[in-house]
């Protein structure tokens, strides 16, 4: 957006300043309709009409530090736009971290809950079976997962 107007200003500062150095005409045609140009017709009366004087050096420095704001200020937008996209990001997969984590909680505790019988995997890759005692400290772990992760 800014990259824009720093264009326009140049190539209008370019035009304003070729009509500035060439000059312009101004006549009158047979229909009564005005015309303005840089080259006079050969054959029409003409006014020649003064080139306005050029923008005074402040109202340039002005203006470009004026677009120099715009600019920055479009970065800073640009930047908080991102962070807040990177927050956005962040809770969500701090969400779906959650709903996975009480998803295998369930699964846990349905398991632990179900057949006494049942072969469990332990954390060195072996399958036993869990004595009462640890087949009640696990259900309480599950339970205790399930009451931080999910919302119900």
């Amino acid at each position: 957006m800014c990259n824009r107007i720093a264009v326009l200003l140049a190539l209008g500062t370019l035009v304003w300043t070729s009509i500035a150095t060439a000059g312009a005409y101004r006549w009158v045609d047979d229909n009564g309709v005005t015309h303005y140009s840089q080259t006079p017709p050969p054959d029409r009366p003409v006014t020649r009409i003064a080139a306005p004087p050029p923008p005074p050096a402040r109202q340039v420095q002005k203006e470009r530090d004026r677009l120099d704001l715009q600019l920055q200020d479009a970065e800073i937008r640009k930047e908080k736009k991102q962070e807040q996209e990177q927050e956005q990001q962040k809770a969500a997969d701090v969400e779906a971290a959650r709903t996975r984590n009480c998803e295998a909680a369930r699964r846990n505790l349905e398991i632990l809950e179900g057949s006494p019988r049942r072969m469990i995997r332990m954390p060195s890759g072996e399958y036993r079976r869990l004595t009462a005692e640890e087949r009640e400290e696990e259900t309480l772990k599950a339970q205790a997962r399930i009451d931080e992760f999910c919302d119900e």
